[in-house]
C-alpha cells in the first residue's frame, strides 16, 4: 500500500528528546514561582498534549492561581534556552535518511506540529527543507477532528491513504476516528503505558524512523 501523505509530528517524534527537555525546562521555571512535582506536569501533559504549548501553559497556570505576570516570567525562561543541564533538543539521526527514502519513493509528507515554526528547535529542519513542509496548525488543537477533515478536503485525500505518526495517543485517537492510519512513536514520556490505554486507535507502534520505514515497506 502506498500512502498519499504522511503527517509527522515534531516534538517526541522527529525530536524524541524534546518533550523531556522542554518538560525539564518548564519544571525548573515553574518551581521558581510555585512548588510543583515533575510527575504532576507529566500528568497534565498527557491530557493537554494536543493543544498549542501556550494554551497548555495558560491552563496550568490558571489552575494553580498564578497571575499573567507570572506567566510572562515563565515564558521568558522557556524561550531563553533549548537545553537542560547540557542536554540539547536534537533531531533523531535516522529522520533525515527517512526523508530521503520518502523523496526517493515519491512519498509526500508534512510536519504536523502545534509548535511555532519560528521556534529555534525547528531551525535545522526549516534550513534543510523550508517552511513549506510544515502544515499550519496555528491556534488549532490536534484533538479536534475538524482539522483532519479540513486537511483531507484541502488535499483531496482518502483518509485510509494518510499515515499519521505522532507520540501523543490522544492525537492519534482523533485521526483514527476520521479514518486515517496511525503509528505511535514511543519515547520516554509517551511510552508503552500510554500506548496500552489508547491501543485500539493505534495501528502500530515504533521506536525509530528505521522501524517506521520497514513498516511502510512491508505493507
Amino acid at each position: 500500500m502506498k500512502f498519499d501523505l504522511l503527517l509527522i509530528d515534531f516534538d517526541g517524534v522527529i525530536s524524541k528528546n524534546s518533550v523531556r527537555v522542554m518538560l525539564s525546562i518548564a519544571h525548573r521555571a515553574m518551581n521558581k514561582l510555585t512548588p510543583m512535582p515533575m510527575g504532576a506536569l507529566i500528568q497534565a501533559l498527557y491530557s493537554t498534549s494536543c493543544q498549542p504549548p501556550v494554551v497548555t501553559s495558560k491552563l496550568t497556570f490558571h489552575s494553580l492561581g498564578l497571575s499573567e505576570k507570572d506567566l510572562e516570567k515563565y515564558f521568558m525562561e522557556l524561550i531563553s534556552t533549548d537545553e537542560f543541564e547540557g542536554e540539547k533538543i536534537k533531531i533523531e539521526e535516522d529522520f533525515y535518511s527517512f526523508i530521503t527514502y520518502c523523496n526517493d519513493n515519491d512519498l509526500k509528507f508534512k510536519i504536523f506540529s502545534t509548535g511555532s515554526v519560528d521556534s529555534s528547535r525547528f531551525a535545522d529542519v526549516v534550513k534543510k527543507y523550508g517552511n513549506e513542509i510544515f502544515y499550519d496548525l496555528t491556534d488549532k488543537y490536534k484533538s479536534n477532528p475538524v482539522i483532519y477533515k479540513e486537511l483531507l478536503n484541502e488535499f483531496e485525500l482518502d483518509p485510509q491513504k494518510v499515515l499519521h505518526i505522532d507520540d501523543s495517543p490522544l492525537a492519534l485517537r482523533t485521526s483514527k476516528i476520521v479514518g486515517m492510519q496511525t503509528i505511535m512513536m514511543l519515547n520516554d514520556i509517551f511510552d508503552e503505558k500510554q500506548y496500552d490505554i489508547y491501543h485500539e486507535y493505534i495501528d502500530h507502534k515504533v521506536d525509530t524512523f528505521n522501524e517506521l520505514q520497514k513498516y511502510i515497506e512491508n505493507l
